[in-house]
């Protein structure tokens, strides 16, 4: 599994971690503005960031079967996400590739 294939996947989780702020800023801006109550759904949204900037933080550290065992297939999130195709690509990679990370 090489280098580039594990910062693939890690940028796509940051990736969705970045867009989980956004959505938590929108909430905000939506309940300022419409006098809805969403500090729930916004203080979730925060959680979730903070829960995949953990993760994000442990996958270079894992193997191959290990970042399958917690991700599943690529399919499972879309073969067409940042996230699924990283995915693919790690899995894809030739065990040559794989030198230098986890065994």
């Amino acid at each position: 599994m090489s280098t580039e294939h594990v910062s693939a996947l890690e940028s796509a989780v940051r990736e969705a971690i970045r867009q989980a702020e956004v959505s938590a800023d929108e909430l905000a801006l939506m309940a300022e503005e419409g006098g809805a109550d969403v500090g729930g759904r916004r203080r979730k949204c925060r959680e979730v960031a903070r829960l995949a900037a953990c993760l994000a933080k442990l996958i270079d550290r894992r193997t191959a079967r290990e970042i399958h065992d917690a991700f599943g297939a690529p399919g499972d999130w879309g073969y067409e996400t940042p996230i699924g195709e990283a995915l693919y690509a790690l899995y894809s990679a030739p065990s040559s590739e794989r030198a230098g990370l986890k065994p």
